[in-house]
């Protein structure tokens, strides 16, 4: 009864300064009545703004995986060509080796390998000759 009593002074004090009091709102009597507001929701422009968030979104994932797939394989590939270029001096170091030396292929059937550059003298002074 006294929340009456007080909507009432506060409507007679509004009446007074001129003013219009809420509890004459009708909008305002119904959000009293359900206890709530209505919304008034611009569905256009909530639309609008979740379709742009989502695409947003949407391309900063796809550029974080194309950035992502290419450091990859860049890494890889670098890591390929460091491995293949190991590889590569590995061999023509042993080729080097091997054409630069003495050695044994096959002791019981007299086959023996020398430096090249002997064998081509030798294959010069045979022809030569």
């Amino acid at each position: 009864m006294s929340s009456e009593k007080d909507n009432q002074n506060i409507d007679q004090q509004m009446k007074a300064s001129g003013a219009q009091s809420p509890y004459e709102d009708s909008d305002f009597n119904e959000a009293l009545n359900m206890g709530v507001m209505p919304d008034k929701l611009n569905l256009k422009y909530i639309t609008f703004w979740s379709v742009i968030g989502i695409a947003t979104v949407i391309i900063l994932i796809v550029i974080a995986a194309e950035l992502f797939s290419y450091f990859y394989f860049k890494r890889s590939f670098e890591t390929s060509v460091a491995s293949e270029y190991a590889q590569i001096t590995r061999l023509k170091t042993q080729a080097s080796e091997r054409l630069g030396s003495f050695g044994v292929i096959d002791d019981e059937a007299g086959k023996y390998h020398i430096p090249i550059d002997s064998a081509f003298t030798l294959i010069l002074d045979e022809y030569n000759n």
